[in-house]
């Protein structure tokens, strides 16, 4: 949880699946979702892949993201089973920079996810059409199809 920055996510391509303080919320391509400050968020990507926009204001989270960055060894995405970074020293670098990571929180994250790309199949599977999926996406706090 950020506790000095909020977030947007412009989603591109493909389609993203967001739990926003309890509420999930799927967002398709041209959807824009709101991550506020001291809410608890996350994501998931529902689609086999996607292309999405993060901005985080006001400046600052990008020095969170450089103090555990370590450089690409190509111009591609890393391999699954990627090792993520160490949970205590998430935690120690989240405080360093104002956001809230637990080593428990780590652990119960991946529960947190199947939940949701379980709950994005589902929509998805109720949703007919792009409008449909769109209509509901507005309807659950913050995602707003473009027209």
């Amino acid at each position: 949880m950020h506790r000095r920055e909020d977030e947007w996510f412009y989603v591109l391509e493909g389609e993203l699946t967001f739990w926003i303080d309890g509420r999930v919320i799927a967002a398709p391509a041209g959807s824009f979702v709101y991550g506020p400050r001291n809410i608890p968020h996350t994501l998931v990507v529902a689609s086999p892949t996607a292309r999405f926009l993060v901005v985080v204001e006001p400046a600052g989270f990008e020095n969170f993201m450089r103090a555990l960055a370590r450089p690409a060894g190509s111009l591609s995405l890393p391999p699954v089973g990627t090792e993520l970074p160490n949970p205590e020293r998430l935690t120690e670098v989240a405080r360093e920079y104002g956001s809230i990571f637990s080593v428990r929180q780590a652990f119960r994250s991946r529960p947190i996810h199947r939940r949701l790309r379980r709950a994005a199949r589902d929509q998805s599977a109720r949703a007919t059409s792009g409008a449909l999926r769109a209509r509901s996406s507005a309807r659950l706090l913050g995602a707003y199809k473009r027209t």
